[in-house]
């Protein structure tokens, strides 16, 4: 299961960077580039809420792997080029909410290239979904209190 977070509607609020929506995913400007690459400094963050199905006394857990992918210009495959793994203890039959975050690191971006936000389930040795069984899964964000969300950080060096 993987979700190639949507930005439609998600607002840039600073953008120094020449920034541009590009369906899901974040094209930086040439603009932010004195030569063909740059280092950036970078964060990201995803709010998701989840179910398991199991008795309402026993917690289970669920395993997120977050992934910041970049798309070279003129490429056709996203590679990941930072992640984490968040582990969620989940209170059975109930909906559950969870943040989860991308530490801040530095990764290196180069002129045309597009970055974006995914989130998976990760795999077991067997090939199986680590974790328990999800009977809601979704992406969470309330934008009458003004939350999005997920967000994505991005400050150039």
């Amino acid at each position: 299961m993987q979700w190639a977070l949507p930005l439609a509607g998600e607002p840039i609020l600073i953008n120094t960077l020449d920034a541009q929506v590009n369906g899901s995913s974040i094209m930086i400007g040439s603009s932010a580039f004195d030569t063909e690459s740059a280092p950036f400094k970078v964060t990201a963050s995803i709010t998701t809420r989840v179910a398991v199905g199991t008795d309402e006394s026993k917690n289970e857990r669920v395993f997120l792997i977050i992934n910041l992918q970049r798309l070279r210009k003129g490429g056709s495959t996203w590679e990941t080029i930072a992640g984490a793994r968040s582990v969620l203890l989940t209170p059975g039959k109930l909906r559950f909410a969870h943040t989860s975050l991308l530490p801040t690191m530095t990764v290196m971006l180069y002129k045309g290239d597009q970055i974006r936000l995914v989130i998976n389930r990760s795999k077991g040795e067997k090939g199986g979904l680590q974790g328990a069984n999800l009977i809601e899964g979704s992406i969470l964000g309330t934008p009458d209190h003004g939350t999005s969300a997920f967000t994505i950080f991005l400050s150039k060096l």
